[in-house]
């Protein structure tokens, strides 16, 4: 344990590339820093907390209140029928749509990467068609039967978490603290996630449901239009 603990600290300090190809090589099987159990035990202490609720006292509550009596005076609500677009069934053109994942090449709980998903939707210069049209049914057929239930499967809910060395830590691979969480959460909430907020997005701006002035999660605003929003001084 003693000469491994060297070597690790030898490859950590001196040649990073050495390092990896030993942690993430098939010679890491005894590493001190491989055993998932002392890594699994540390995040879960460490993410696992529950953040202590918010108190708020007399005047923050009453504050609290009279914002939003005026947000829901002040908002406009649209009509109950334009809200059947956001419950009708998923389409394969959505679907594959929001599997254009950016190209990630690190893999869910499940296996699956960004990469992957992203190349199975796209459609080839000069075709027609997709490149695997049948693994973008399957995930429709995933994410309908999700979107026709009333909560995620657990296993769309658990993402992977990888340790990864700080920058400008002292070599020291027994120290779980020097290294960061990476967390790769599953694939297919991704493509859930792109589903909905497309929805929402699309109906939010055919409906005018935003301020003009929001330039933040908007497509086609930026930096620049928020700058034009400020007020001139005469």
């Amino acid at each position: 344990m003693a000469q491994q603990l060297s070597l690790l600290e030898t490859y950590f300090s001196q040649h990073q590339q050495d390092y990896w190809s030993v942690f993430f090589g098939r010679r890491h099987t005894t590493s001190p820093v491989a055993d998932v159990s002392q890594w699994t035990a540390w995040f879960a202490q460490l993410l696992g907390t529950t953040p202590a609720p918010l108190h708020l006292d007399a005047e923050q509550a009453a504050a609290k209140r009279a914002l939003y009596a005026q947000l829901r005076r002040d908002q406009r609500v649209c009509d109950v029928s334009d809200l059947g677009v956001l419950n009708a069934p998923l389409t394969v053109d959505e679907v594959a749509d929001a599997m254009l994942l950016p190209g990630r090449k690190a893999a869910d709980l499940q296996g699956l990467t960004g990469e992957a998903v992203k190349v199975a939707a796209e459609v080839p210069l000069g075709q027609r068609g997709l490149v695997c049209p049948p693994f973008v049914a399957c995930v429709r057929w995933v994410l309908q039967r999700v979107f026709d239930g009333d909560r995620l499967p657990a296993a769309m809910c658990v993402s992977k978490v990888t340790p990864v060395p700080k920058s400008g830590q002292p070599a020291a691979p027994g120290d779980l603290s020097n290294y960061r969480g990476i967390c790769v959460s599953s694939v297919l909430c991704k493509v859930w996630d792109r589903v909905l907020f497309r929805r929402l997005d699309a109906l939010a701006e055919r409906r005018g449901l935003r301020a003009p002035t929001q330039c933040g999660f908007r497509r086609g605003y930026g930096t620049l239009d928020a700058i034009f929003t400020l007020p001139t001084p005469h």
